[in-house]
């Protein structure tokens, strides 16, 4: 194996294992069908974070502009590049594929609705695969910043459905089979559109990208844009300057979060001004709460991802911790404001804008089923999100590689959990409210706060560190279960 191949290898491993992970699901999930919108939410982040690596994770280790420069065809490290990604791709979408057929089996001819939903779903699994593959080679070469480029890998394909449906929604009906072709017609020419102009853009890839550097909100004429921005005038607070900081951190995922308002607000407009477009294929209530769920998913995972693993990218971490505060003191400010903004950003404003944006259409469309109930489900979800996202972030020396971590965190815990939760913790003798969990919650917290405090300490990340925690996560997840069994026991 030849050493361009095995560092391509190591860099595609963080994300390829995640997608493996994610894509054995199906062998794992006792109620998978009622699954399948998660599972394909989850398998798309994966193989997204997997198709972003190739040139993402060149661009967070500042090695694009040496990979330019070798005295070496271009075209041979695209093909090394893209082959060993497809190969990784297909790997995951086959490994998909083979659990979910092993756990629904191959529907009776008498069941053709099974058999249908099945297909479905792995047309749909090929079809994301195929789009994450051509977007995240187009998007990362293009913008060079990797929350940038998940934004736009993720929206780009929902946009162009919506404008296949506006282009031919008055001769096709949406719900007909032939919009269906139509519309994988549509993903597959932009699939193979981005592909060829990601190549075209590598081969005449600079040093510096077409924006001349990193995005960001300065000023136009002179106007500032970058409202969390400041100017060090005279003495300041030093936590107000650590907070400031943060927020600066966090101002690409700020400035990016409005676009997915804009996409819930046309979602609101087709179902004001044009019904007949969701017609009775698609629930109400499925239409209102998909963009605010997606939001409430993905946006707390990128805030916790970039909180730590950023500034090691960026390489502000050694000046941060050398710092006239205490390591203690800027970990609790770095930790508190993610929390903070991944329970505002990624749970309260989603759960607003699923919430009254249904009541205000309230005599158009049926009132949707959210409630004062739902809103502590969406900030429970963004605080466990951004708190696994920040753990992994600790670990990680770049955004991608955290991305890979949390979810490998998440896919495992919900494993867990669906296997041992009614055994562990009696739940079909115990009503919800005086579950044990709670006793240990708080426990099992303050250990990975530690353990995230330590490594947040570390400006290198080896494999040191991931065993060490590792083996200290297992050690306390094994006592958790044990001690969660004799309470539910002895209950």
């Amino acid at each position: 194996m030849s050493l361009l191949i095995r560092k391509e290898t190591r860099m595609l491993l963080p994300a390829w294992v995640a997608a493996l992970l994610v894509a054995s699901l199906p062998l794992w999930h006792w109620q998978w069908r009622n699954a399948v919108p998660v599972s394909l939410v989850l398998l798309a982040v994966a193989v997204i974070a997997l198709a972003l690596s190739p040139f993402g994770q060149e661009t967070s280790y500042g090695t694009f502009g040496l990979l330019l420069v070798q005295p070496e065809d271009r075209r041979r490290f695209w093909r090394v590049k893209t082959r060993l990604l497809a190969f990784a791709l297909v790997s995951a979408l086959t490994l998909f594929a083979l659990c979910l057929w092993i756990a629904w089996g191959w529907p009776s001819s008498a069941n053709a609705m099974a058999r249908e939903d099945l297909i479905s779903a792995l047309k749909m699994s090929a079809l994301i695969t195929f789009l994450a593959f051509s977007g995240g080679l187009w998007t990362t070469l293009l913008l060079r910043d990797m929350v940038s480029a998940l934004f736009c890998t993720f929206l780009a394909p929902i946009i162009i459905y919506c404008a296949t449906i506006a282009a031919v929604v008055r001769w096709i009906s949406p719900q007909s089979d032939q919009f269906a072709t139509i519309a994988y017609g549509v993903q597959l020419a932009y699939a193979a559109t981005g592909f060829l102009w990601a190549r075209r853009l590598f081969l005449g890839a600079q040093d510096v990208p077409w924006t001349g550097g990193q995005f960001s909100l300065t000023s136009v004429r002179q106007v500032s844009l970058r409202w969390p921005a400041f100017e060090m005038k005279g003495r300041q607070n030093q936590w107000t300057a650590l907070v400031k900081k943060e927020l600066q951190l966090q101002e690409i995922t700020m400035f990016l979060v409005p676009i997915l308002a804009l996409l819930h607000s046309a979602a609101l407009a087709i179902l004001y001004f044009a019904p007949h477009w969701i017609g009775g294929k698609l629930p109400t209530d499925l239409v209102l709460q998909a963009v605010p769920r997606l939001w409430s998913g993905l946006v707390p995972l990128l805030i916790g991802c970039v909180a730590v693993a950023e500034e090691r990218r960026f390489n502000t971490l050694e000046s941060l911790l050398c710092l006239p505060v205490s390591k203690r003191a800027s970990f609790a400010v770095k930790l508190a404001v993610v929390l903070i903004m991944g329970i505002v950003l990624g749970g309260i404003i989603p759960w607003v804008l699923a919430h009254f944006g249904g009541v205000a259409f309230g005599d158009v469309i049926s009132r949707p089923s959210l409630n004062e109930d739902e809103l502590h489900s969406f900030v429970e979800t963004a605080a466990l999100l951004t708190g696994v996202a920040f753990y992994a972030s600790t670990m990680s020396r770049s955004l991608l590689q955290a991305l890979s971590t949390a979810l490998c965190v998440l896919v495992l815990t919900a494993l867990g959990f669906d296997r041992f939760w009614d055994r562990i913790l009696a739940f079909k003798s115990l009503s919800p409210g005086v579950l044990p969990f709670p006793i240990l919650a708080w426990p099992t917290t303050t250990v990975f706060c530690w353990l995230g405090f330590k490594n947040y300490k570390c400006l290198q990340i080896g494999w040191r560190v991931w065993i060490d925690n590792v083996i200290r996560a297992a050690v306390l997840l094994a006592c958790v279960t044990v001690t969660a069994f004799w309470i539910g026991k002895l209950w």
